[in-house]
């Protein structure tokens, strides 16, 4: 029986590949393409406070926008991953047990200062350095209230996000102020930039809400200048630079 002249072929190569080095060659195979969009990842985003987080989406979402934060309807962006609160925090990032502690024992009050206040200020001040007789404490996970005499300071953890676009996350905090007497009240909301284990924490003020009988009106920008009497973007390149 003959056999086929293509199997005699393919056999003989085979058989005379050692001495003569014959080797049958594959065609390379062609790379495999995707479709996907590879989407950069930003830091991720943590909500810590609902309800604050509405009212702070409502008057800053185009900056939101601006810094990959959230898209225009308000819903986090691709680049933004949403982290639940209780989980990993990313490699590197301070979590301290408490945000209240950190509140009452390391964040700097200059941000409540005028510019000359902040100049004659020679010694950083806290909530912790100035305690007076009868003060009344409430320090939570994610809030500080310090009731004295004559107010009440409220300090309530909104957010963690990447606002200064560095890489990091930053704390997004509402300072609230109530007079002991009945009087409107103010806030601040306030970014404390990447906090480290150890020092003081310095805030940066991004809006300011001033509160009469009339009602109550928000300043950011170029109005927050004329109503803490000091410049806070100016303060917090300062701040960078040290």
């Amino acid at each position: 029986m003959k056999t086929p002249t293509l199997v005699t072929l393919l056999c003989a190569c085979l058989s005379l590949s050692v001495l003569m080095g014959c080797v049958v060659h594959q065609p390379p195979a062609a790379p495999v393409t995707q479709n996907a969009t590879v989407v950069p990842v930003e830091p991720p985003l943590t909500v810590m406070d609902g309800a604050d987080f509405a009212v702070f989406t409502k008057r800053f979402l185009p900056e939101l926008v601006k810094r990959k934060i959230l898209t225009p309807n308000g819903t986090p962006a691709p680049e933004t991953p949403l982290l639940l609160h209780g989980t990993n925090v990313p490699e590197g990032e301070y979590r301290p047990k408490s945000f209240g502690r950190d509140f009452y024992e390391r964040l700097s009050l200059r941000f409540m200062w005028n510019a000359e206040e902040r100049a004659d200020a020679t010694e950083p001040v806290t909530h912790s350095s100035m305690t007076s007789t009868g003060e009344a404490l409430n320090i939570n996970e994610s809030s500080l209230v310090v009731v004295s005499e004559f107010s009440t300071d409220i300090y309530t953890l909104i957010a963690l996000l990447d606002w200064n676009q560095d890489g990091k996350r930053d704390w997004l905090v509402r300072y609230r102020f109530k007079p002991g007497v009945e009087s409107p009240s103010s806030s601040r909301l306030l970014i404390i930039p990447a906090p480290k284990p150890e020092g003081i924490l310095e805030a940066e003020v991004i809006e300011a809400v001033e509160c009469t009988e009339e009602g109550c009106k928000s300043y950011t920008g170029t109005g927050l200048p004329e109503i803490l009497g000091y410049d806070p973007v100016a303060e917090a390149q300062k701040q960078e630079t040290k």
